[in-house]
């Protein structure tokens, strides 16, 4: 047993001695190991569940992990007496002990949707075992669209019964800007916002989003897979890119430059926010693209590694390059040219139509009140068995 599997036995422990007090009665357990900012799944839903009833919240996040003493000593107990407990990601923990049958887990999970497979789908040997251990904890997962309700069901290890098309609450925020008349209002007091927390200026500025995913197999050497420079070399003045990159891969990309057009906005917690300002999205295999698509904008998909990634990697749940709502690019040249073709009105019509057919496939509402349903499905009878 490693340092860190003795870390989770050690919680294990002290949760089953905490369980062995009763459970506190609308006390909330929230990890959110993935996205704590107030437009992410676990903070949208107890925003919304204060709005119902007299919760007691503790929130989990990712920095949390690293004080000791207080994940092993105070953690387990306040779990154990939980009557609920959220979650976005894996909570390591949990392998090493079920959930006592008074508490109810939810995961609402960080994704969207997923372009590559994740989970029980992709991960082998003893991380795939200790998840699988994880998941069996969970009583309700939330999906966005009846089309994933078997593919997570799968990812995850756990029977179809327990995953639940309802949207997520993460999208709500996405939605309602998407669609608020008086989202350009709205829009620009974001970007005021961000221009503020990076120092610079931003009114007049077009933003184009790179936001790619992190390779499994580059931890030790982690790098960029887009030509920055040739990029932004071949698009106008007024153009300023946006880099949210795994933290991994932000430690190691050192912006040592003049140019104020390249900004590293990896530690801006809100990406729903970035994604609301940003005109255009370049990735490769994000998942961002399941929630960039509510702002039918462009978007570019630039993956040098595609054949390495396709044999050697995770795989793919879609078919990449005909499914994805975009263009496929082969090189960073031909991205800046086909962002200047729609900027002059040339966007290929087949684009726009795969955007919507995408938008329709994965959103199963856009009514921007998944939280209620979210809260209906899992909680609404607690607050009525009173």
């Amino acid at each position: 047993m490693n340092i860190k599997e003795l870390s989770y036995f050690l919680f294990a422990v002290n949760y089953r001695l905490g369980a062995l007090l009763p459970v506190r009665k609308n006390f909330v357990f929230s990890i959110m190991t993935h996205d704590s900012s107030e437009s992410g799944n676990v903070r949208a839903l107890t925003r919304y569940m204060s709005k119902k009833d007299e919760y007691e919240f503790y929130y989990i996040t990712k920095g949390d992990r690293k004080d000791f003493f207080n994940l092993i000593f105070v953690m387990p107990f306040l779990m154990a007496r939980a009557s609920v407990i959220l979650m976005d990601n894996a909570f390591m923990p949990m392998s090493f002990f079920r959930v006592r049958k008074e508490s109810r887990v939810l995961q609402l999970w960080h994704g969207t949707g997923s372009v590559k497979r994740f989970g029980q789908h992709s991960n082998v040997g003893r991380l795939k075992e200790l998840e699988k251990r994880i998941n069996k904890n969970i009583d309700f997962l939330f999906v966005n669209a009846d089309c994933l309700v078997e593919e997570y069901a799968e990812a995850f290890g756990i029977s179809e019964e327990r995953v639940f098309a309802t949207g997520l609450p993460r999208t709500d925020w996405l939605l309602k800007l998407a669609n608020d008349a008086d989202k350009a209002e709205r829009l620009k007091e974001i970007r005021t916002k961000i221009a503020s927390a990076k120092d610079m200026e931003l009114s007049n500025s077009f933003i184009i989003l790179y936001a790619p995913t992190f390779r499994d197999d580059e931890l030790s050497e982690p790098k960029l897979h887009i030509d920055i420079e040739e990029l932004i070399s071949n698009l106008p003045e007024n153009v300023v890119i946006f880099l949210r990159l795994h933290p991994f891969v932000s430690e190691a990309f050192k912006a040592d430059r003049q140019d104020r057009r390249i900004v590293n906005v990896s530690d801006y917690e809100d990406l729903n926010e970035l994604m609301a300002v940003s005109d255009v999205l370049i990735t490769d295999y994000s998942s961002l693209v399941f929630d960039y698509v509510v702002f039918d904008r462009p978007m570019y998909f630039l993956a040098d590694d595609i054949d390495r990634f396709t044999k050697e990697g995770r795989g793919f749940y879609l078919d990449y390059k005909r499914e994805l709502p975009g263009l496929v690019s082969a090189s960073s040249k031909e991205v800046a040219e086909d962002i200047v073709a729609v900027w002059e009105g040339k966007e290929p019509l087949e684009t726009a139509l795969k955007r919507r057919e995408f938008k329709n496939k994965y959103y199963k509402f856009t009514d921007g009140k998944s939280v209620e349903r979210v809260y209906e499905v899992a909680l609404g009878d607690m607050s009525r068995l009173k």
